[in-house]
Formats: structure tokens, C-alpha cells, sequence
């Protein structure tokens, strides 16, 4: 059964973002690496007929891919390979006890191909080994040269896979005991094999693991021992992938801190040299894992230079520590120009004062500061004429913080000059301000400049050496720095042509502080002479910002007007947008409208006709009509006269019955009932 790649890397929380393939051969592995979810796969093939069909295989690749023809090896070079009938099985080592397994195979051809480091092939093509932390191995046999000449890549490298021979299947091929072993010293350890084919050989899956502690940290030496040491123990945990367990110690209050609390009494190495040359860890190929690393590392900082920004943003004041310390700064800037911080300790304070005394008239504005580390009194009346400042004149309550208040105002002086201790040296190793930085030199009894990122952080015991007189001390130091160095006069010759270039950067620096201070008295004359334009020109700002203030505020009421103004045209394009809406609904009314309207025309057009027409028969009836009111007036006439007679006749008939109704009165009515009958219109 096959190595599950995908479960192995989930259990170890490995995720493959760049795989290197060492032994590609055709390149069907790539569907497993895209699967993996791998961003970018580098194949690495020495046989030449398969390379190009890994490059046919490739073209379609939907990942970064790149392919190399060459051999890997632990040296750059040239070396035969040996092409066998299996091709798969080939390699840069003859074959031995694989005949056993596969008796019919044969060596097809043999061929020179070049040979490279993992290391110097990345180099080459210019691309970061950060970049990859997956390896995969199956060069059959060469699998530890090539782990070998990876010292750098295996650094970043985060899981490996790779076949392991169990005996010596290809003359001079390791076994995975020597792989076990290699891989141990580097801080991986294997977590599972297979062997799918044949018990001789198989897969190995290999991942970092392990942790390493610092159980001293914090219980020994001052606040920069203490930076050295939980630097180092970083740095080291990271170029090589292992966690970090600390006891509690001040820097999880000062810089936030949170490594988690060391959970097992490990196995203890120490650092025994603080000389690079000498000491064990960068030396040491081996990777020293889940240990107690105890030392205080005070390495010439040429090793730390690489990691600067590193090492320097892990010792960032967090919180109200932060905010206390700067509110401290801007005081201590606010009463100068230009801040000179001392640190007097283990060293004649005479040097400093030679110093101060070329120095001083050449600054603009300075203010001297003496920083102090523990709870000696300081020599403050020995500096007066300067009026120095110290923590304590800031007024800022920054208690059991190992007197970080004054190691953070060292970090942020313009100029420096620092004790024979690691308190101040890492101040100026943190210090990024800085023009120029002074300590004391015990072989010419004064200060002398250093870049804090090139220098040995201390030099050696100058014990007694504070307590005497210049002359005798510096006599005294010389005659035991001959005596130590007889018999290595041309390393002598070499220091005292540094000190002469020190002198000589010394001059150089003061005869351009000279010039400064020439330019600045300059500066002060013209600053004199433009006083009266100054007044002037305040006078003339502060009626410019009179009328500021009121061109602001009608700018205020504009923009006010203006806001409504805005309000006002976006309710009238609300309006306009409703209004438009409604418009086009009305055309299209007015549109049915219209269609409605010419119909009704139509209608009204015949309708007119027959009126027309009617009006002409009812000409025709009007004189007929006329004509018959005018027989029924005649008629209404008769009637009238009819009626009276009547009303005579009735009268009469009352006075006298006999008489009767007129002869002519039934005529008379029937006559009128005709004429009211032909007069009623149907």
C-alpha cells in the first residue's frame, strides 16, 4: 500500500503552497501536487528521453510548473548516469543487489550529465528556497547526497517524501537508517513508511517536529542579556521550524510576548563561547532539537546582521508600556535638538568627558542623557557644566521593568556612548536614529565608533580598570595587551590599522561637525537678520488667519447652503423623474385619446347628416304646425265664444230649466277635438 500523501500532510499541518521533485522522470506525480492544493511544482529530471516527455506532460499544467534537466546531487560538477532497460530504475549509482529482484535488467546506456546542489540550482535559477516546503526524492539510491547539498533549502523545507532502500540495492546508495539519521540532525523525523512493491524498498514520509526551550531565560544578567538570549532562541527556532516554550520573563510585559509556558524538563545544551568562531550552535551541523538551550549568545552581530529587521521587531514596547515611554521621549526631545545619551559603566567616566569636551560646542541645542541599568547612583555631578537629564527628571512611573525607560531613550538618541555591557549595546543595536555610536576602548583609553551591527557586543574582563588613573590604566593595558598578543604581531599590525581608521573616521566626523557648526552660526545670523521679517510675517498671518477664521466660516454656511442646495435639486430630480413618468403615461393617453376623438368625429359627422336631414323634414312641419295653430287659435276663439255663450245659456237654464243648451254646442265640441287631435305631435 502507497503513502497517502494527503492525510500525511493534514495530520502534520503541512500545506504544500511550492513542491520540488526531484526525479520527475515523466511528471505524472503533478495531478497529486495540484490536488494538494501546491501553487508551483519544480521538476528536476537527469535522464535527457524523459525529460522531454516530462516537458510534453507539462504544457498543459493548470499550476506554475518549471522543469530542469540535470542531476542532484552534494557537489556541482559533472557524473555518469546509468540508464537501465527499466527506465524508471535508472540512476547515477550502478546497479547491485536490484539484480536480485529484477534478474533481466540491463544497463541500456551510460551518460555524462551535469550534477548540481539543490542549494546552487535555486541560486542559479534565482528563485527563493522560501518559496518551496515540500521535497519529494526518487533518485534511487542518491536520495542522502541530494539531502546532502539541500543544507539551505531544508531550512524552509516543511515535509519530505522520498524512497528509502532497506538494503544496497544500487552500489554506494544509502539506507534509510543513514537517511534517518541526517534528516534527525536537520529536526525531521520520519512518520510513516510503505512498502508497496518489495520489502527492500520503499516510500518515507518525513516532517520537522520538536520544540526547544530556554529555561534560563530572565534569571541572569541585565535586560540586553536577557534580548540576546530570546533572540537567538527565535531566530534559531525559525530557520529551523520548531516551536517555543520560555518561562515567564520580562519581555511579556515589555514587548507582549505570549510563547507558550515550557510544558517538560528537556535534555540541557549550552552555549559555553560567545565567540562565533567557537561556538557550538552556528557551527554545529547538527540541529539540535527538543532541547534546553542555555547560553547568552553574544555573538559578534555580524551573525544577527542578516535577521535585523527580525530581531528588532521582536523587541517592540506594546500597550501603556508603549505609551509611556514615548510620552517620555517627546519630553526629553522638547528640551533640545540633539539628544547625547551615556551609559557609564565599567569604563572611566575621564573617557567620557574627553569626549563631551571635543563634542559638545560642535551640536545644535544638545541635552545630555545618562541612562543607568541597575541601582547605582550615578555620577552626575561629574557632568554638570551639561545639565544632564535622566529617567527620573521625566517623571514617567514605569515600575519593575528592569529600567527598560532608560534602555528605550538610549534606543531613540541622536548620538550614543555606551558601557562595556550588553544593557547598552543592545539599546544601540535597537537605536535606527542614530548618526554615530561611541564605546569604550580599553587598548587607547577612550571611545571609539562602532556600527552596533558589525561588532563584538563585549569586549574582554577589564576588571580594575575603572578604579585607576588614565595614564595607568591605559599603561597598564597596553603592557598586558602586549604581552597576550607576543608572537602575533601582524594581528596587532591590523588592529592598529582599524584603530588609525577609527581616528582617522573620528576626524573626519568632527571636522564635519566643525563645518556644521560653522553653517549653524551662519544660520543664526541670518536668523537674527530675518527676525524683523518675522514679526512682519506673523503680523501678517495672524490677519491671514483672521480672515481665515471668516472665510471659514462663510465657507461653512456655503457648504451648509450648498447641502441643501443638493437636497433641494436631488427632490426636484425626484420630482422631475416622477413628472417624466407620469408624462409619458399621459402621451400615451392622449395618444388612445386621440384615436378615440377621430372615431367620435366620424360618428359625429353621420350624426350631423341626419340632423341635416331631420331639420329639413321638420321645415315641412313647422308650417303645417303653424298653419294648424293657426286653426286652433281660431278654434280657441270659437270655443271662447262658445263658452260664454254656454256660460249665458247655463245661467239662463238655471233661472229658467226649459230653455235648453244651444243648437250648435255638440258641433262645436267635436270640431274642436279634431283640431286638438291633428295638432298633438306623435
Amino acid at each position: 500500500m502507497k503513502l497517502d500523501l494527503r492525510n500525511l500532510c493534514q495530520e502534520k499541518s503541512v500545506a504544500p503552497r511550492g513542491v520540488i521533485h526531484v526525479g520527475a522522470y515523466e511528471g505524472k506525480d503533478l495531478k497529486i501536487y495540484e490536488n494538494l492544493g501546491a501553487s508551483k511544482v519544480l521538476f528536476i529530471e537527469a535522464n535527457p528521453e524523459a525529460f522531454k516527455r516530462l516537458e510534453e506532460n507539462l504544457a498543459e499544467a493548470s499550476i506554475e510548473v518549471k522543469a530542469v534537466s540535470c542531476a542532484i546531487s552534494d557537489r556541482n560538477g559533472e557524473t555518469e548516469f546509468h540508464v537501465y532497460s527499466l527506465p524508471k530504475s535508472s540512476s547515477i549509482f550502478p546497479l547491485k543487489l536490484y539484480r536480485n529482484i529484477y534478474p533481466n535488467i540491463k544497463e541500456t546506456k551510460k551518460l555524462t550529465v551535469p550534477a548540481k546542489t539543490l542549494d546552487s540550482l535555486l541560486q542559479e535559477l534565482k528563485i527563493s528556497p522560501e518559496e518551496y516546503n515540500l521535497l519529494s526524492l526518487d533518485v534511487r539510491g542518491a536520495e542522502l547526497l541530494a539531502l546532502q547539498g539541500a543544507t539551505n533549502l531544508l531550512k524552509y523545507i516543511e515535509a519530505i517524501n522520498t524512497k528509502v532502500c532497506y538494503e544496497e540495492l544500487y552500489e554506494g546508495g544509502a539506507l534509510i537508517e543513514e537517511i534517518d539519521q541526517f534528516l534527525r540532525k536537520k529536526g525531521f523525523g520520519r512518520q510513516a513508511v510503505a512498502k508497496p512493491f518489495h520489502p527492500s524498498w520503499g516510500d518515507a514520509f518525513y516532517s520537522k517536529e520538536g520544540v526547544i526551550t530556554m529555561s534560563g531565560l530572565g534569571k541572569t544578567g541585565d535586560l540586553g542579556n536577557k534580548l540576546f538570549q530570546y533572540g537567538f532562541l527565535q531566530i534559531y527556532a525559525r530557520d529551523n521550524g520548531f516551536l517555543v516554550e520560555t518561562p515567564t520573563w520580562i519581555g511579556q510585559k515589555l514587548f507582549g510576548h505570549n510563547d507558550p509556558a515550557i510544558s517538560e524538563e528537556l535534555p540541557a545544551v549550552m552555549e559555553e563561547s560567545n565567540k562565533l568562531s567557537e561556538a557550538k550552535f552556528p557551527n554545529s551541523e547538527e540541529v539540535f532539537n527538543n532541547v534546553d538551550i542555555g547560553g547568552n549568545f553574544l555573538y559578534h552581530t555580524k551573525y544577527y546582521a542578516p535577521e535585523r529587521e527580525y530581531f528588532c521587531s521582536l523587541f517592540q514596547p506594546v500597550g501603556e508600556v508603549e505609551s509611556q515611554v514615548d510620552a517620555a521621549w517627546e519630553k526629553l526631545r522638547s528640551r533640545g535638538k540633539t539628544i547625547i545619551g551615556l551609559h557609564l559603566k565599567n569604563a572611566p567616566k575621564e573617557w567620557y568627558q574627553n569626549w563631551l569636551l571635543g563634542l559638545w560646542e560642535t551640536l545644535e541645542e544638545p541635552v545630555l542623557f545618562i541612562a543607568k541599568d541597575d541601582g547605582e547612583e550615578m555620577p552626575l555631578d561629574e557632568f554638570a557644566e551639561y545639565n544632564p537629564v535622566t529617567a527620573k527628571d521625566l517623571e514617567i512611573d514605569l515600575p519593575e521593568t528592569e529600567n527598560y525607560l532608560d534602555f528605550y531613550l538610549l534606543s531613540k538618541c541622536d548620538l550614543v556612548a555606551i558601557a562595556n555591557t550588553p544593557f547598552s549595546f543592545a539599546a544601540a543595536l535597537l537605536n535606527r536614529g542614530a548618526k554615530y555610536f561611541f564605546r569604550p576602548h580599553f587598548a587607547t583609553a577612550k571611545l571609539i565608533p562602532f556600527n552596533p551591527w558589525n561588532s563584538e557586543p563585549i569586549f574582554d574582563s577589564v576588571e580594575g580598570l575603572a578604579a585607576a588613573p588614565l595614564s595607568a590604566v591605559a599603561e597598564s593595558k597596553l603592557r598586558e595587551v602586549e604581552g597576550e598578543l607576543e608572537g602575533v604581531k601582524s594581528q596587532l599590525e591590523q588592529a592598529r590599522e582599524e584603530l588609525e581608521n577609527s581616528q582617522s573616521q573620528r576626524d573626519q566626523i568632527l571636522a564635519e561637525l566643525e563645518a556644521s557648526h560653522t553653517q549653524l552660526e551662519q544660520t543664526r545670523e541670518e536668523l537674527e537678520n530675518s527676525q524683523s521679517q518675522r514679526d512682519q510675517i506673523l503680523a501678517e498671518l495672524e490677519a491671514s488667519h483672521t480672515q481665515l477664521e471668516q472665510t471659514q466660516t462663510e465657507l461653512e454656511q456655503a457648504k451648509s447652503q450648498l447641502q441643501q442646495t443638493q437636497e433641494k435639486a436631488n427632490n426636484l430630480e425626484t420630482q422631475q423623474q416622477q413628472t417624466q413618468t407620469e408624462l409619458e403615461k399621459a402621451r400615451s393617453e392622449l395618444h388612445d385619446t386621440r384615436e378615440e376623438l377621430e372615431i367620435t368625429q366620424f360618428q359625429l359627422d353621420e350624426v350631423q347628416a341626419e340632423l341635416e336631414q331631420s331639420l329639413s323634414q321638420s321645415y315641412g312641419k313647422k308650417e303645417d304646425l303653424e298653419s294648424l295653430q293657426t286653426q286652433l287659435q281660431q278654434t280657441k276663439e270659437e270655443l271662447e265664444l262658445t263658452k260664454s255663450k254656454l256660460e249665458r245659456s247655463e245661467a239662463k237654464l238655471l233661472r229658467n230649466p226649459a230653455e235648453g243648451l244651444p243648437a250648435n254646442y255638440a258641433a262645436h265640441i267635436k270640431s274642436l277635438a279634431k283640431i286638438l287631435a291633428e295638432t298633438i305631435p306623435e
